[in-house]
């Protein structure tokens, strides 16, 4: 990551060459994540898993040739090893279905400053278990499987939104959980903006791996 902070606030960087044709929906979904914070004086990224996945499914449809899917019923892979009945948190692809991606998502909430190592683990447990979630899905379920966490740091209302602090809080997410590929926003207009928690959270990071495809297949009517 480059040492260079003042353009930082809205970024996105891909590691990984399979997942580069992300890259415009990823830009979409930061357009987004600050749109509806201008607009509506509210941030959607403090909500639920769920809320995290619809603004990302918008962003996959706001992308010229996108398309999306959520949490639409699936089969997979049981712990005897059996199909299991389930949901699939999302699947996006473009039209031509060349590129096609079924994900599963998990939402992390973690303290940055000085407590950010110590809240580290939140972050990293939650990053795992969507990556697990992401390996029961079958191969037939789409081209690529994704693991991705939604994390939105956090901080007291009296603390200040210090943009060195929070790269270095994204210094440490991209080092320790390595990521495929991660983008991030902190919009402007919701530093200053605390939740009934009386917390600040400046923004979010959504963190990307790209999984191993399933090795077993099983039939939609099975």
């Amino acid at each position: 990551m480059s040492p260079a902070i003042t353009s930082f606030r809205q970024k996105l960087i891909i590691h990984k060459e399979s997942l580069e044709v992300l890259r415009p929906v990823l830009l979409n979904w930061t357009e987004l994540v600050s749109e509806y914070s201008e607009k509506l004086g509210d941030q959607c990224y403090w909500y639920n898993e769920r809320a995290n996945i619809s603004v990302l499914s918008a962003a996959a449809w706001r992308t010229k040739d996108w398309l999306a899917l959520e949490e639409y019923t699936t089969y997979k892979h049981g712990e005897n090893g059996n199909p299991k009945y389930g949901r699939c948190d999302l699947y996006i692809t473009k039209d031509d279905h060349e590129k096609s991606f079924a994900i599963e998502a998990k939402q992390a909430w973690q303290n940055i400053g000085g407590r950010a190592k110590s809240s580290f683990g939140e972050s990293k447990r939650m990053f795992k278990e969507s990556r697990v979630a992401a390996g029961r899905l079958y191969a037939k379920e789409a081209k690529v499987r994704l693991g991705i966490c939604f994390i939105a740091p956090m901080l007291p209302k009296s603390t200040l939104v210090n943009d060195e602090e929070l790269f270095k809080w994204l210094n440490i997410i991209e080092s320790k959980l390595k990521p495929d590929a991660m983008a991030w926003v902190f919009p402007k207009t919701t530093e200053e903006m605390s939740n009934i928690d009386g917390r600040v959270y400046p923004g979010t990071c959504l963190i990307i791996k790209e999984c191993l495809r399933g090795s077993r297949k099983v039939s939609k009517t099975t």
